[in-house]
């Protein structure tokens, strides 16, 4: 009984989904009968991001930072202090899978702190 409600509810659902778009509403045809369809190959080139990091630091964010983004999105960053930083590294570690290592997050951390960190506000 269970299994014939489970067959059932598939076969509503295969008939909401494709009738409508026409799948279900002409018998199926032979290969030779049914329409033609010639695909074309295309080429494209992607743009490269060749702009590295420079500088003292630059090794770790062109290592783990430009894998998934560009130099120019990094420098568009807004400016965060240091702590703020370390939870954005910790996030794109944890969160999205970067393959940073747990002993380098503090020091790329500091090293986008030193590049794209809060100004320092002076006290009068």
């Amino acid at each position: 009984m269970r299994r014939w409600l489970i067959v059932s509810l598939i076969s509503c659902l295969c008939l909401q989904v494709f009738y409508p778009l026409g799948i279900l509403s002409e018998p199926v045809k032979g290969v030779s009968e049914s329409k033609k369809i010639s695909l074309k190959s295309e080429k494209i080139t992607l743009p490269q991001d060749s702009k590295l990091f420079t500088g003292i630091g630059s090794k770790h964010l062109n290592q783990y930072c430009l894998i998934c983004h560009s130099e120019e999105y990094l420098n568009s960053q807004p400016a965060l202090d240091k702590k703020m930083w370390e939870k954005e590294v910790l996030k794109m570690k944890s969160s999205y899978g970067a393959p940073i290592p747990t002993e380098d997050v503090e020091v790329i951390a500091d090293e986008l702190y030193h590049r794209f960190g809060a100004p320092v506000i002076q006290k009068k």
